[in-house]
């Protein structure tokens, strides 16, 4: 996250939302939650645990925030409730289209790599109303401080018809927006069969979800830019929530994006964090700790 410099809002030319793409998580507390990471390797630490006093799992709310630039792309400040003047206006569009979309590659045996545009592997193929495949809640939004309502929900969203709700919005004190997910509902309609594989299960739906962020900024009545937007992914619960994928999300966007190896590889930065990850692997799998765990060959934490 940027870090401000101290000057005038006057200075501001443009605004950005942090984080690009935001990570909120299911749960089936109704009422209980915290705010998920929101800095590189710390992970979330919320007060009373990841579970409410009935032991149900608390949902993790994704925190988008706003900061203006000048002309010169430096930061000038957070635009929060500590603005005079300021009004922020959050957009969120959530939907789940799983079930109209494509296989997942992997799940069948002889499944290709690629299976987009071949409508062979559509989920759901004996459905021709594809729409009903789709929960698709309309747009939501808030503004203003510590917001929270029944109007800021996502509950108009059906699969087939059955209503499946996919979270919320609120603002905190300060006017930065909080999503909110689902509560980690996952049923079949009557067409359904009993589940089979992790995925591709027809007739089947559940409350994950993700789409775009977007923010009109105004100042004192005037319009400020807001440059790119932002996403938000709603996905299940992370059960070992110190634990880092071997590969993980950031790798993987590097790899999308073209992101070039560095030229002189860093073994703290480049090498390290792998190892490390792979010797984490020990506390959730036996495998690994038989081959990774202490006095191991593979235990890469040994100096």
């Amino acid at each position: 996250m940027p870090e401000p410099t101290l000057k005038s809002v006057t200075q501001i030319a443009y605004c950005k939302i942090f984080p690009a793409i935001g990570i909120a998580r299911v749960g089936n507390s109704p009422d209980d939650y915290f705010i998920g990471p929101e800095s590189p390797d710390l992970p979330p630490n919320p007060t009373g645990g990841f579970k409410d006093a009935a032991g149900r799992v608390k949902r993790q709310a994704a925190r988008f925030r706003v900061y203006g630039f000048d002309g010169q792309d430096k930061v000038v400040q957070e635009m929060d409730a500590s603005v005079s003047g300021l009004l922020l206006q959050w957009t969120v569009q959530l939907a789940n289209k799983k079930a109209s979309w494509y296989e997942f590659a992997g799940v069948k045996q002889g499944l290709k790599n690629d299976t987009k545009g071949d409508p062979n592997f559509l989920r759901n193929r004996s459905v021709t109303d594809r729409s009903k495949l789709e929960i698709r809640p309309a747009a939501r939004t808030i503004c203003g401080l510590g917001r929270t309502g029944v109007e800021y929900r996502f509950e108009d969203g059906r699969f087939f018809d059955i209503p499946v709700p996919l979270g919320e919005l609120r603002t905190d004190e300060a006017g930065r927006l909080l999503v909110l997910g689902g509560f980690g509902a996952s049923a079949k309609t009557a067409n359904g069969k009993d589940i089979t594989n992790y995925a591709n299960n027809d007739f089947w739906y559940d409350d994950t979800s993700d789409g775009p962020v977007t923010l009109k900024v105004t100042v004192d009545g005037r319009d400020i830019v807001v440059r790119g937007g932002a996403w938000v992914l709603v996905a299940p619960p992370k059960f070992a929530p110190n634990h880092i994928n071997l590969i993980s999300l950031y790798d993987v966007m590097q790899e999308a994006a073209g992101v070039q190896f560095p030229t002189e590889l860093s073994f703290q930065r480049d090498i390290y964090p792998l190892f490390s990850r792979v010797a984490d692997y020990q506390w959730v799998n036996a495998m690994a700790l038989r081959g990774h765990g202490p006095r191991r060959a593979g235990n890469f934490r040994d100096p």
